[in-house]
């Protein structure tokens, strides 16, 4: 089994954001000709590790772009956006600490934590603790996949 990157295009509203276009995931290229999601999003909803997707490869595109999910894994996905800078490796310790497994990004102004939460974690305790930070403006964050 082969590792593959996936296009997934986004939709950018009129202030900019999300402030990239496409964003590509890693996956691994499955028997059947699927991909499983091998990393965290920072943008794209309702996609999280270890979903499986449906994606065809364009002649004249080096990725493979995504067409649909075929398979819902366990995994949820969220992003945080860090207004209070001060805070990043705090956070970042909290949630490693708790088992979610985060990804550090920056897409220009924004710096972003993307965050992978087994089905091991209590998804409820990440929650309040995420609902704390962002009522006291350290952070935004974005639930892209918790169903």
């Amino acid at each position: 089994m082969s590792t593959v990157k996936i296009d997934f295009e986004l939709d950018v509203d009129a202030d900019g954001f999300p402030p990239i276009a496409v964003e590509s995931l890693n996956g691994i290229l499955l028997d059947s000709g699927l991909i499983q999601i091998d990393n965290v999003p920072f943008f794209i909803e309702e996609i999280a590790v270890g979903d499986v997707v449906k994606c065809f490869k364009a002649p004249q595109r080096k990725n493979y772009q995504f067409e649909e999910v075929v398979y819902e894994g366990t995994h949820k996905s969220v992003a945080i956006l860090f207004v209070n800078n001060s805070e990043k490796e705090e956070i970042y310790q909290f949630l490693k600490s708790k088992g979610c497994y985060c990804e550090y990004g920056e897409f220009g102004e924004f710096n972003m934590l993307a965050v992978d939460i087994n089905d091991e974690v209590i998804y409820e305790d990440i929650e309040k603790y995420l609902a704390k930070l962002e009522s006291e403006g350290a952070i935004s964050y974005a639930e892209l996949c918790v169903g």
